[in-house]
């Protein structure tokens, strides 16, 4: 029986047309069977919005911590104890697995939903994926949120070292005063007036085609407050600082494209890498008259300290305790720009000190400094508790003497 014989049959018998009609609500049901999902889906597409974050990455543990110290986590019904990406930071209350519901800022116009998911992994570190969704197409909230997470205490920097593949936040110092570092006024001033020159000079260099980046040297004696000087530094130009040892140099091509804009790199004894170091021939001759080294080790660490994958606004400081060893590929003008000898306590340093530690305290006259007097002897003796008088008489002597 054909078509249309079915639908003449269906005029005549009610049966048969009742029979038809079920039977056409029936595939019209099964045709439209996903239209709600569709239209919710369609619905959700055009007007939300969703950030994604994974655990591999320290953003997410800075939501974290986000979300920790604005107190969102306290209507969460599923809670996680957490400590950072690497498990060492303190541990903080945060959202567990599953969805929650956060309005920003306690506004009721502002809903968040956040979805937490575990991923399966073979590493031990948890993984897992957050997906933030907002309504609207604005990114306006999403940015005002990465502004706090990044928001720095005006009163700490932030110090972070390079682990193999990856930049680690280690911990975050309070700010050192300027005051607080006991070199010569001169060295200071020098010091100064060359950041001030550089942070000053970014359109000079852009507007020129020259790689914007400083490169400083502080070359002396352990103890006479090198590190102390690159943290008065960082404070004075409230940048963070990045370490990288000297060892792990073999790691400047992954470390410095990795690093953000406008902060301090520093590699403190950096001699203690054998590739920056001048090398002696088989006759052993000083190494100024024969300049032999790896060219490989010695031409990657080149490359890459002022290389094309240079940071933009990096300051690069380095510390040594011998200087003269370093190859002059190194500290040639351009990758080391200012070198600074920080030295013993002189008695202009040491002047500086007992003004601070012990005020009104009168130096005896004709007298000098011990010779290899450290600032680091002073701190310690003031720490120790030991009297004005006691540090006098324990590192001042008489000039002739």
């Amino acid at each position: 029986m054909d078509i249309p014989s079915i639908l003449k049959l269906s005029e005549q018998n009610q049966v048969v047309s009742g029979m038809l009609s079920l039977y056409g609500l029936g595939i019209l049901t099964y045709l439209l069977r996903n239209v709600p999902a569709s239209i919710l889906k369609f619905f959700k597409k055009r007007v939300t919005t969703k950030l994604e974050l994974t655990s591999s990455n320290e953003i997410f543990h800075l939501f974290m911590r986000w979300v920790d110290v604005n107190k969102y986590s306290k209507k969460f019904r599923v809670i996680k104890l957490r400590n950072g990406r690497w498990g060492d930071e303190i541990q903080q209350k945060g959202m567990g697995t599953g969805t929650h519901i956060l309005f920003y800022k306690n506004k009721f116009l502002n809903p968040l939903l956040l979805s937490l998911a575990e991923i399966e992994s073979r590493d031990f570190h948890d993984k897992e994926k957050l997906t933030i969704t907002k309504l609207g197409r604005s990114h306006s909230i999403f940015n005002d949120i990465i502004r706090e997470m990044e928001n720095k205490d005006p009163d700490k920097i932030k110090v972070y070292t390079f682990k193999t593949e990856t930049w680690r936040l280690t911990q975050s110092q309070h700010k050192r005063p300027w005051d607080s570092v006991f070199i010569e006024q001169s060295k200071k001033d020098l010091i100064i007036d060359t950041f001030n020159n550089f942070t000053k000079k970014e359109e000079w260099y852009l507007k020129h085609g020259i790689p914007y980046r400083l490169g400083i040297c502080l070359e002396g004696n352990p103890g006479t407050g090198k590190t102390s000087l690159i943290k008065a530094v960082a404070s004075y130009l409230n940048r963070d600082i990045y370490i990288l040892s000297a060892c792990k140099m073999i790691y400047l091509d992954v470390a410095i494209p990795l690093l953000p804009e406008n902060v301090i790199l520093v590699i403190e004894d950096i001699d203690t890498n054998q590739s920056t170091c001048l090398r002696k021939n088989e006759n052993n001759n000083p190494p100024d008259l024969q300049l032999l080294f790896d060219p490989t080790n010695i031409s990657d660490i080149l490359n890459n300290i002022d290389g094309i994958a240079d940071t933009h606004g990096r300051i690069l400081i380095t510390t040594t305790n011998h200087f003269d060893k370093l190859d002059g590929s190194i500290t040639r003008p351009g990758r080391i720009d200012l070198t600074v000898h920080i030295g013993y306590v002189s008695m202009e340093t040491f002047k500086a000190f007992m003004d601070a530690f012990y005020q009104d305290t009168k130096i005896p006259d004709n007298t000098s400094v011990v010779d290899n007097t450290t600032i680091a002897d002073l701190q310690q003796a003031m720490l120790m508790g030991y009297s004005s008088k006691y540090i006098i008489n324990t590192f001042l002597k008489k000039k002739g003497e």
